[in-house]
């Protein structure tokens, strides 16, 4: 059976865009404002304050990790009340990705991650701006391992290591969505908590497998071995979307990364989309997005040299 997490990321074309590394000792605060679409933050040793845009200030503790979403900026500092200095200019990126101010009580990691995704945006969607995850969580423990093991890189800069960063970066964001969609507490209604539910997530994971089939509400019920109503209504509250609604903003994500590529014909991610013409398909896709398809692969596509650039 297919897995939902891995499927939406790779249509998203998530890349991973920097990873650095903190010293500091003493009195100091850095802002980092980066338009990288998701960030992190990680205390690997000693304690600091993460302030995030319009968000109280957070006291973290070693071993505690922030996600920050939909391209907030934030603030690091030994004091909340310390004016920050810029947090890019604070490292010499051509010598190596380590800040030093004045000694190593305190070591962080950061870094940034694009999403190359269209206007349906599966991930930006179901997150929240903040996503903590305590030294003391279940979660923490798989998400340390990554840390050491990213902290080695970053420190020791042998070769290969900033390819090593960023898969790195790619497993933590992963365990990341794993604890805010299984974690306690009230979270909106999206495909990520539905995840959650060991029922939805095996019609989910139908969806994606076979995403250009004709599915019908009573075909997904018997997948989750559910009743057609009990599935329709606890779908809904899970996702947010009745089933058929969420499977049409699927098809139409999966062809907006198909359209970005700029290989495969209209006609062909037409039916691999589950429409039986093009022009079923192009009117589905304008109701939707607002543009025809020919126009979005124009405007998006890997080919147009202004959409072919990472934001830093």
């Amino acid at each position: 059976m297919i897995d939902v997490l891995s499927d939406v990321l790779n249509h998203l074309n998530l890349r991973s865009v920097r990873c650095s590394r903190l010293e500091a000792s003493g009195a100091w605060s850095l802002r980092f404002s980066l338009r990288t679409t998701l960030k992190f933050v990680a205390v690997m040793k000693g304690e600091a304050w993460l302030i995030p845009d319009e968000e109280n200030p957070v006291h973290l503790c070693e071993g505690d990790a922030f996600f920050l979403s939909n391209a907030a900026g934030y603030v690091v500092a030994s004091d909340a009340t310390v004016t920050p200095m810029d947090g890019l200019n604070a490292f010499d990126w051509d010598t190596g990705k380590t800040g030093c101010f004045g000694g190593d009580d305190t070591i962080m990691l950061g870094g940034g991650f694009d999403v190359h995704g269209g206007p349906i945006d599966f991930l930006l969607k179901v997150m929240p701006k903040v996503i903590q995850i305590s030294a003391q969580s279940h979660s923490a423990k798989a998400l340390r391992l990554s840390l050491s093991l990213l902290d080695s890189e970053l420190e020791n800069q042998k070769i290969g290591s900033d390819a090593a960063s960023k898969s790195l970066a790619d497993v933590m964001l992963v365990h990341a969505l794993r604890a805010y969609a299984f974690g306690d507490g009230f979270r909106s209604p999206t495909w990520l908590n539905g995840l959650a539910h060991p029922k939805i997530s095996r019609a989910l994971a139908v969806m994606h497998g076979n995403p250009e089939y004709g599915w019908k509400v009573e075909d997904l019920a018997r997948a989750a071995s559910m009743s057609r109503s009990s599935f329709a209504r606890i779908f809904a509250e899970k996702v947010g979307l009745p089933p058929l609604a969420y499977l049409t903003q699927w098809r139409l994500e999966r062809a907006c990364a198909a359209l970005r590529q700029g290989v495969e014909p209209i006609s062909g991610i037409a039916q691999a989309s589950g429409y039986g013409s093009e022009s079923a398909f192009g009117l589905a896709f304008k109701r939707q997005l607002g543009i025809s398809p020919g126009r979005y692969r124009k405007d998006h596509g890997l080919m147009n040299p202004e959409k072919a650039v990472i934001g830093h």
